[in-house]
């Protein structure tokens, strides 16, 4: 108990990845779409202009996350439909008789297959 309350003292947290990001992405990012807009010569990839201050090798790899962020856009739609789902589910459990017909194993396959545990 006496080491939860005294770890921040002994306990340094390092954010080493956010300032890079902060420092170095982000302001490859900005010196790439400033130049892209400034210039008037075309590259294959509007990531290209930053080649002019900084290194190829870090260039791609901002381009490498570029494509991998691209891959995470539609995480958000994915849930906000199944949330509409579930909230469908609720709407049907609200107008459903109090007693069921049918067969009782497929209710309480039903219902157990809705639980959560």
């Amino acid at each position: 108990m006496v080491y939860l309350f005294w770890k921040h003292l002994w306990y340094c947290r390092c954010c080493c990845c956010l300032t890079f990001l902060n420092s170095v992405v982000l302001q490859i990012f900005q010196y790439a779409i400033k130049r892209k807009f400034s210039s008037s010569e075309n590259r294959e990839h509007w990531m290209d202009h930053a080649l002019e201050k900084y290194d190829r090798t870090l260039v791609e790899d901002v381009k490498l996350v570029l494509r991998v962020l691209a891959m995470y856009i539609p995480i958000p739609v994915f849930w906000a439909l199944f949330d509409q789902q579930g909230s469908r589910w609720t709407f049907q459990a609200t107008r459903y008789i109090a007693v069921p017909e049918g067969d009782p194993k497929k209710t309480f396959s039903m219902l157990f297959s809705l639980s959560p545990g």
